[in-house]
């Protein structure tokens, strides 16, 4: 995980403040749900709450994902699908994303 910690780098050293950005600075794709779990559980552990984060995956409720993405997160953890289907859905908008992780792209 250590693509971690250049990311909160990355998201204090924005120029536009969080209230003025459109969706996440940060997308962390991951290819299970499990994985994206514990990258999630990761970003809490090193951030003790001064950069807010969501995990999106499939088999979850989507509601309450939507509800923490309305809340304007600047990380944003997920599978490909589910990325993908809240994004088509108009929940997430990744205008905003300047640093793009792939974890395990190989799989």
């Amino acid at each position: 995980l250590a693509f971690l910690l250049p990311a909160f780098i990355h998201i204090e050293g924005q120029p536009k403040p969080r209230e003025k950005r459109q969706g996440p600075t940060v997308l962390i794709l991951s290819p299970t749900r499990e994985l994206a779990i514990q990258i999630q559980n990761e970003v809490q552990k090193y951030t003790y709450h001064d950069i807010d984060s969501v995990v999106c995956y499939g088999g979850a409720d989507k509601r309450d994902q939507i509800y923490q993405l309305k809340e304007n997160p600047e990380i944003v953890v997920g599978t490909p699908g589910r990325i993908q289907d809240l994004k088509d859905s108009g929940v997430l908008n990744l205008k905003d994303v300047s640093y793009l992780v792939l974890d395990e792209a190989d799989r």
